[in-house]
């Protein structure tokens, strides 16, 4: 990992934009017609440990990040999580 990227965690990607919950759902069912509620995004903004691939990639792509760019697990452990693995790659 390059020591001076940042991750973001799903909620953070979206507020970077400027995106409320809902005109993301609105985007995500306009551009790749992918039904998906507000509150399910909130769902995953909490933990998306479970978050299906293809919308993670039409999020990173919403945000214009990289799937690399973005947590993907509970919004709860992301700083552990971060900081183990950057000590891990050093």
């Amino acid at each position: 990992m390059n020591e001076n990227k940042i991750i973001l965690t799903l909620r953070s990607a979206r507020e970077r934009v400027l995106l409320t919950q809902k005109e993301t759902v609105e985007i995500l069912k306009e551009r790749f017609d992918y039904p998906l509620t507000r509150q399910k995004l909130a769902s995953y903004e909490t933990d998306s440990t479970g978050i299906p691939i293809d919308l993670a990639d039409y999020l990173a792509d919403i945000y214009f990040l990289t799937r690399d760019d973005i947590f993907f697990g509970k919004e709860s452990t992301f700083s552990y999580t971060y900081q183990m693995k950057r000590k891990q790659e050093a």
